[in-house]
């Protein structure tokens, strides 16, 4: 592959990532600070809906461009926070 075209697509996958890890981070802390209140309620699964849509350009960038995309240890790391 162009090595263009490589970097673009290890960079849009760290966006990916970085949106991923980031979102994560919103809902655990949500849901630590939660009163429980129909407001919050809504803000949490707000961004549990927002998660799985990340989670499927995910799936889709690592089933499409596997071959070409390398998972950085930054990610490893704060993702080893929220898993």
């Amino acid at each position: 592959m162009n090595k263009e075209i490589n970097k673009y697509l290890q960079e849009e996958f760290e966006n990916i990532l970085s949106a991923h890890w980031h979102k994560l981070a919103q809902i655990k802390e949500l849901i630590q600070t939660s009163s429980g209140s129909p407001l919050r309620i809504k803000s949490i699964n707000d961004r549990k809906k927002e998660l799985n849509h990340i989670l499927v350009r995910l799936d889709a960038f690592k089933l499409l461009f596997e071959d070409y995309l390398h998972i950085p240890k930054w990610y490893k790391e704060q993702l080893s926070k929220y898993s």
